[in-house]
């Protein structure tokens, strides 16, 4: 995307006293006009808002109001705001995605101390399961969430 070069016209609606952008069109390197209705606002992006914060602060839109441009920086901020608390969003939901996968990788304990008194096929309460006797001829413990294996012939290679 090309930069923005000037911001050649703002338009603000005024309600209950507050200004609302409703739109900006912007001149970019290629001396194309574009348009960034209401509704574009939140999708743009951080390169086009800081490069319009620039210009404030170059003081290179003297062809607005003075109020326009006081509307047009706040909702700059606003709209900075919105996009930094999105990537905080994504970067927290991405921690706890790892932090899950680190978690889930723990192989559940199914070698319990009173497993070996008990008889082989018989179920067992804490944890809920059955008592299975593996290839070694010991007995161990298959929670009722696995019972599958018994189906599927997963169970001889454990």
């Amino acid at each position: 995307m090309k930069r923005i070069l000037a911001v050649t016209h703002v338009e603000v609606m005024w309600k209950h006293g507050y200004g609302y952008l409703k739109e900006i069109v912007v001149r970019r390197a290629n001396n194309d006009l574009y348009r960034f209705n209401e509704g574009d606002f939140p999708r743009l992006r951080i390169n086009d808002i800081e490069e319009m914060l620039l210009l404030v602060v170059q003081n290179r839109l003297t062809n607005l109001s003075g109020d326009d441009v006081f509307d047009f920086v706040i909702a700059l901020r606003m709209f900075t705001r919105i996009l930094v608390i999105h990537k905080r969003v994504e970067d927290l939901q991405m921690g706890v995605e790892s932090y899950q996968k680190k978690i889930n990788v723990t192989k559940p304990e199914t070698a319990k101390s009173g497993i070996r008194k008990r008889d082989p096929y018989t179920p067992y309460q804490d944890p809920q399961g059955f008592i299975y006797v593996d290839n070694n001829g010991r007995n161990r413990l298959m929670r009722s969430v696995e019972l599958y294996k018994f189906s599927d012939r997963t169970l001889t290679g454990l």
